[in-house]
């Protein structure tokens, strides 16, 4: 186990019995973590895996056919199954396409996002002007809305708890959000209330609210 030369000049200072205490304790929190994330991380969850041939990098690998069409299988809201052959072909042209570098590299240490990746390649045209990708697109668009974690969700639980606030218990669900359209409103324009544009129809939309 590697530790920084500061510590280890500080351990050299320790009794020979003393020095094995941090070391030991920092084993024991390394196994913990990596048995917690082993757990936790969708590791061998398959589907996930099959994701990584969206990377720009894995545009020829030889197992992207297989990924695609699993992808596809998983997802019947959105690809029907007479839709999957189509997917497949749409992908192996896809493998013989020249991508150019700058389309997923910034410079030498930066990549493109890869939703902004994925538009540069859909905007590809056939020879007739049509899509390139018709199915490919409606299924990655779908594959790339995938939430990756629930932070967003619990944030906005975060939101409506202090909207709502310790006297507010009975607002009903139109008048939470329309508490939180107008906070957030107000946090596109900077918090800067006066000056938001405060036009007709917004003075008409307020004093409707009002009447119900």
């Amino acid at each position: 186990m590697e530790i920084g030369e500061q510590t280890r000049t500080t351990l050299s200072t320790l009794e020979p019995n003393q020095q094995k205490i941090p070391l030991q304790g920092v084993r024991a929190f390394l196994q913990s973590t990596t048995k917690y994330l082993v757990t936790r991380l969708p590791i061998g969850d398959t589907f996930v895996r099959d994701l990584t041939v969206l990377h720009p990098k894995m545009q020829e690998v030889e197992c992207g056919e297989r990924c695609i069409r699993r992808i596809a299988q998983k997802l019947p809201q959105v690809i029907k199954d007479d839709q999957i052959p189509s997917v497949v072909d749409e992908w192996k042209l896809y493998q013989h396409q020249e991508i150019p570098e700058d389309w997923y590299k910034t410079d030498e240490t930066g990549s493109t996002r890869i939703d902004h990746y994925w538009a540069k390649v859909f905007q590809k045209k056939t020879l007739s002007g049509t899509e390139m990708f018709p199915y490919l697109k409606k299924l990655i668009k779908a594959v790339l809305t995938l939430s990756h974690a629930n932070a967003d969700v619990e944030r906005s639980l975060s939101v409506n708890k202090q909207a709502i606030g310790t006297n507010r218990t009975l607002l009903t669900p139109e008048s939470l959000n329309g508490i939180r359209q107008v906070k957030d409103a107000v946090a596109a324009e900077d918090g800067k209330i006066h000056a938001m544009d405060f036009n007709k129809e917004f003075i008409s939309c307020i004093r409707r609210a009002h009447e119900k």
